[in-house]
This record gives structure tokens, C-alpha cells and sequence, in this order.
């Protein structure tokens, strides 16, 4: 991401989500925060709409869900770091750095990440453990985790980056391994790291299901004329600008069962929403619509020619 372009705007940035190190500025509005954390419930919704003025929601679950995704064991506690302008509106945003631990050899891909930064015994994230009480924030946490292993997470989209990474540094290593005096073998940890991608994704569905004490995984199946709209599904628009969407007049998505899931029909210019055709029992009429899940379901969004 890149903010203030062109702009000389001073911030705060602080290392190991705590103020072991100060970067830049100083973690005065950090302490102000957690001092916040300590003396308000966040269960309660003015709480938390404030607490949505002083950090950047989105960022703070899409970094949690890379680490857990990707198995950072070395953190958190370490390895973590987050950033702030310093102006009136400044909100503290995370930095991703340090992944080493996610596919390297003799890493166990089947440890329950999960489980790791949300049970108070093992290794728990206190802002990720305060926030998870809310359920406004639980609820986002949960769909946005099942939007990323929609699209980024995919299984396909992963060994495509892999690939072009490995591919990209392959004529570089022997200069490495002279350089440092390495001695492994390259080809066997690619298979070992491809190994992991192939397997995670199945293992993160489960631990999440297991953790929030859900149901189950349920599959949506959307399917349109995406020259007359598109559709789209908690955070996610089903159009080929969407990492992992191969096809988005039939796409088919894995998602969790037993909370709200918003799905809306988005006619283009010159097209208007008619109904939706289902296979579970929803408002036909209703372009925005929010199911919960307990099996696998299809719909089929209509758009018409709009009346001049």
C-alpha cells in the first residue's frame, strides 16, 4: 500500500506490537489506546465505533488472517509492528515483515494457527482476543477470513505465486549458497514448501470451523450474465478483477456456516437487478440480501435492459 504520496507526513511506528522499539515518533496514542481497550467493553457499539476511528479494522484482520494463513509461529509478541500518521484522523495500521517461518523445512503445516493466537494458553494476540468479544468484529473477522481463502488463499493462486517467486530467484541461488555457505538441497525444500500450500488451505477451513465452534463450511455456487452485473458476496465483487475468479458468470465459493453472509446483485449501467433464481428459499426481489449458512446453496442473479 502506499499513502501520502508526494507528502511529508510524520508518524508514529512501533516494532513487536508493544513499544520494545520506537521506529519513529513516539507510542503516546498507542498507550491511548490500549488504556481505552482496558477501561471500556468493547461489546459495546459506541465502544467499538470509536475504537473504528483510532485503528484500521480492515488492515488489522487481513494482517492477523496473512499470519495465521501463511504460519507465523514466531509470533505474535514478535515480529510485529504497526504504523500511524501522526494527524488528527491518524489510524494505526500493521506491517507485514519476517515470514520465513511459514514454508520453511521441519515447520509442522497442520499446527493450529488458529488456535494459537486465540486460546489465552498458548500464544494468544490480546487486541485479536478484546476484539473477538465484539460480534460485529467476529463476524467480519470470520467472512473476511472466507474471502481471502476465496481468492488470495486459493490453492491455484498460491503455487502460481510460488512459482514465479522460485522461478525468479532460481539463477541467483548458487551465488547464495557461496555467499553464505549454505548446503541444502533447493529442489527438495520447492516440494516441501508446494507440499504445505497444497495442505493448508483445507487445514485453515478446519481450524477456523473448530475454533468458533461452527457447523461447518457450506459451498455457494453464483452465477449471472456479467455483461448485464456482476455479483457480490461479503467484501468480495465476482468480476475477473478479483484475484482467483476464473469464471464469474459461475463461480462457486467455500464460506462458514452459522453467520451472516451479505450477498448483493450489482446490475452495470443501462441494466436493472429483476430477481434472483435459488435453490434455498430467499426474497427473490431483494438485490441486497444476507443468508445464513447450513448447506450448500446456488443463485442465479437477473438483470434486464432498465427502461429509458
Amino acid at each position: 500500500a502506499h499513502y501520502f504520496e508526494d507528502e511529508d507526513v510524520p508518524v508514529d511506528i512501533l516494532e513487536l506490537g508493544t513499544v520494545d522499539f520506537i521506529e519513529a515518533g513516539d507510542p503516546d496514542h498507542w498507550f491511548n489506546l490500549l488504556d481505552f481497550l482496558d477501561n471500556n467493553d468493547i461489546k459495546v457499539e459506541e465502544n467499538y465505533a470509536y475504537l473504528q476511528t483510532q485503528m484500521d479494522i480492515d488492515n488489522f484482520i487481513t494482517y492477523i488472517i496473512h499470519c495465521i494463513y501463511a504460519g507465523k509461529m514466531d509470533w505474535p509478541g514478535h515480529n510485529e509492528a504497526m504504523w500511524r500518521p501522526r494527524t488528527v484522523d491518524g489510524k494505526w495500521r500493521w506491517i507485514q515483515f519476517d515470514m520465513d517461518q511459514g514454508l520453511r523445512a521441519g515447520v509442522d503445516s497442520s499446527y493450529d494457527m488458529v488456535n494459537h493466537v486465540t486460546n489465552e494458553e498458548v500464544l494468544p494476540h490480546p487486541l485479536l482476543t478484546t476484539l473477538l468479544k465484539n460480534n460485529v468484529f467476529k463476524n467480519l473477522f470470520i467472512n473476511t477470513f472466507a474471502d481471502l481463502i476465496n481468492t488470495s488463499f486459493l490453492t491455484e493462486v498460491e503455487i502460481n505465486h510460488f512459482t514465479q517467486m522460485s522461478d525468479e530467484l532460481e539463477p541467483y541461488i548458487p551465488e547464495f549458497f557461496d555467499r553464505w555457505g549454505f548446503e541444502f538441497d533447493w529442489e527438495e525444500n520447492k516440494i516441501l514448501a508446494l507440499d504445505q500450500i497444497e495442505n493448508r488451505r483445507d487445514q485453515r477451513i478446519a481450524q477456523v470451523i473448530d475454533n468458533f465452534g461452527l457447523s461447518g463450511g457450506s459451498q455457494i455456487t453464483m452465477m449471472t450474465d456479467s455483461s448485464k452485473g456482476n455479483i457480490a458476496i461479503n467484501n468480495l465483487v465476482i468480476n475477473n478483477e478479483t484475484i482467483g475468479v476464473l469464471d464469474p458468470e459461475n463461480w462457486n465459493g467455500t464460506f462458514f456456516n452459522d453467520l451472516p453472509v451479505r450477498i448483493r446483485a450489482i446490475p452495470k449501467p443501462g441494466y436493472r437487478f429483476i430477481r434472483w433464481e435459488s435453490s434455498s428459499k430467499i426474497d427473490q426481489a431483494e438485490q441486497d440480501i444476507t443468508i445464513i449458512l447450513d448447506k450448500d446453496i446456488s443463485l442465479k442473479a437477473i438483470f434486464e435492459v432498465e427502461a429509458e
